[in-house]
């Protein structure tokens, strides 16, 4: 599986990950170009999962999300404050990631400093 979203734009420049949170760019169009455009044609037989900001007030999320799902994305994840409603919105079959150590309840038995 290949995740992308904005923060993966600014590492490819060369640019610090907190400039993703910055308001310096469009989260959203920039993690749809991406994987349009860059990730997606050129990687085959494997799952692109979109992360998404979904509680983005200035979108229409509704169409967005068609572009999304006409681009050829295989999913939708967390990143980092997506809503679950906004993911049940794809469609049944499409598969969807919500990360949360609220829902997941005590992880600190899977935090570390290694693997294994």
């Amino acid at each position: 599986m290949v995740t992308t979203h904005i923060l993966a734009r600014f590492r490819m420049a060369g640019l610090s990950s907190m400039a993703g949170y910055l308001s310096i760019a469009d989260a959203n169009a920039v993690t749809l170009v991406l994987g349009k455009r860059d990730i997606i044609p050129v990687v085959k037989n494997v799952p692109v999962m979109a992360g998404l900001l979904g509680t983005e007030p200035t979108r229409e999320m509704d169409s967005f999300l068609d572009e999304i799902i006409a681009a050829g994305f295989s999913g939708l994840l967390n990143c980092p404050t997506i809503a679950c409603t906004v993911m049940q919105q794809f469609p049944i079959g499409m598969p969807k990631l919500m990360v949360s150590t609220t829902a997941s309840g005590d992880v600190s038995g899977m935090q570390g400093y290694r693997d294994g």
